[in-house]
């Protein structure tokens, strides 16, 4: 990554603030759909997964 692409700190706030409100928005709509205990399941399964894979 070069010092183009590079985002200041209140960028990567700002991004990291959007991401935290579209989780929140996604968990109260499992919810509500009565998904979010198998979607927190499958996000566990998944980053379990991900950490057993042989790459550094």
């Amino acid at each position: 990554m070069n010092n183009q692409e590079r985002k200041t700190k209140p960028e990567l706030w700002k991004q990291i603030e959007e991401l935290e409100q579209k989780l929140w928005f996604m968990e109260k709509f499992l919810e509500t759909k009565g998904l979010l205990v198998e979607a927190e399941d499958y996000v566990e399964k998944a980053i379990q997964d991900t950490e057993e894979l042989p790459f550094d």
